[in-house]
């Protein structure tokens, strides 16, 4: 039961009990409409007749499945009487204040990146679309309260395939798509790359950066230096064959390592994977072999060691599952976890990204439809919580100065028909700050 407080005073009759949630979520918001069902622990299927509802703020209901709509946040007393008279239930149900949308609620916005301004809120990297036609780039500024301030056109192409975003050493943003961007807290742009790339990876060095892509056959990677104003220093080609295996992934771990994901050549549904760490120069500093049941696709650094993720598909046996794994910086194996993939749809490129945080002895998972597991050093989960409707999408995930999380997110809802949808022009960029043991933070 979502966001309800148990207090057992008034845990009226042990006949019937009350579900309420919002599409999935363990939190319920003001302003989106909550489903109520009324169950019944006296016949075997669970099931009752009729129920007349009590929401507690002046409106009330009469089918067993009903959908209400707090629009003010607060502690409501949710009461449910039945066909006989003696099995009712009350319970206490928490409210949240509604969630904070951002940028222009009618458009379509698509997330892609969010980072704290040392001074001033944050920004969020994002698309916008106000009807069917290609989405335009923009660079929106947020208050630390979640307000937004100023929106900003950036000069990607439409259809831009943006592989990476970070943070540099001056505090700009740089982004890297066909070009590589370094653009200001302000949104203006201060630098680009002429050089028409396809690159996977990028990284700040001392001097500037080095992008990383593969070469035709995927059996080399080109590797280019440039310098502070995206100016090319030199080129070189590194060669990552590994015998028996095919190259999925890679990571530029600094400026002078990498760590690459290899498939084994097989035409198995599962296949075993490899990681190898090794120097640009060509020394390899280690591997690793993931069992044939952990099919890790990508790795995340952290700074403890690694997190690695993916998929496992389960085409007779049910839905596919996430699967995650945690290494130490030595390449020791500490944790491996799963959890049920829930994304409705994967059809766009945003969805399904999934982003690992550690904050003293614990690893902060942020994936799909809003959903975060706190998981300790020794792969216990301390929680797992969602925090979108099951139409939600995860965007991106920071831990700001106060050392809480705040989180973008996608939110499917439909205003006009007060609705939950997968309407992709009924998509709005959503705003969650919570702290490090899960709750939702509302001053």
């Amino acid at each position: 039961m979502a966001s309800c407080i148990d207090d057992p005073s008034e845990r009226i009759r042990e006949k019937v009990r009350i579900d309420a949630r919002q599409v999935g979520s363990d939190v319920i918001y003001a302003g989106l409409p909550v489903g109520f069902v009324a169950f019944s622990r006296v016949n075997s299927r669970d099931e009752l007749l009729s129920a007349i509802w009590n929401f507690g703020d002046g409106n009330q209901g009469d089918n067993v499945f009903q959908s209400h709509t707090y629009f003010f946040p607060g502690n409501y007393r949710v009461s449910l009487f039945t066909e006989n008279p003696q099995n009712s239930a009350d319970t206490i149900l928490t409210v949240l204040p509604e969630r904070k949308r951002i940028g222009e609620i009618n458009a379509s916005e698509n997330g892609k990146m969010l980072y704290e301004h040392p001074t001033a809120g944050y920004r969020v990297v994002h698309t916008w679309n106000r009807s069917s036609s290609a989405d335009a780039w923009r660079f929106l500024q947020v208050s630390s309260s979640f307000d937004s301030l100023r929106s900003n056109s950036l000069s990607f192409e439409s259809y831009a395939n943006v592989r990476k975003m970070f943070i540099n050493s001056s505090g700009n943003l740089v982004v890297m798509e066909q070009h590589l961007w370094e653009i200001d807290g302000s949104g203006s742009v201060i630098n680009r790359s002429e050089t028409y790339t396809y690159f996977l990876d990028v990284i700040e060095t001392k001097t500037g950066y080095l992008a990383a892509g593969y070469n035709g056959s995927g059996e080399r990677l080109l590797l280019r230096s440039f310098d502070s104003a995206f100016d090319v220093i030199s080129e070189d080609m590194l060669d990552i064959r590994e015998e028996g295996y095919s190259p999925i992934s890679f990571k530029l771990e600094s400026e002078g390592v990498i760590r690459l994901l290899y498939a084994e050549n097989s035409d198995a549904d599962q296949r075993a994977r490899k990681m190898v760490l090794r120097q640009l120069a060509g020394d390899r500093i280690g591997e690793k072999t993931f069992d044939i049941d952990k099919p890790v696709s990508n790795s995340i650094a952290l700074p403890s060691g690694t997190f690695y993720h993916g998929i496992v598909s389960y085409e007779y046996s049910g839905p596919s599952e996430y699967i995650f794994v945690k290494t130490d910086a030595a390449g020791n194996e500490q944790w491996s976890i799963r959890f049920p993939t829930k994304l409705l749809y994967l059809e766009y490129q945003h969805d399904g990204r999934i982003e690992a945080h550690e904050a003293g002895d614990f690893t902060y998972i942020f994936f799909d439809v809003m959903r975060v597991a706190k998981v300790n050093r020794v792969g216990q989960t301390e929680w797992v919580k969602q925090y979108g409707t099951n139409y939600d999408s995860f965007n991106s995930a920071i831990q700001n100065m106060t050392g809480n999380f705040v989180m973008l997110g996608s939110q499917q809802f439909d205003y006009n028909e007060n609705n939950y949808t997968t309407d992709y022009l009924k998509r709005d960029l959503v705003l969650t700050e919570i702290d490090i043991n899960g709750n939702v933070v509302t001053d």
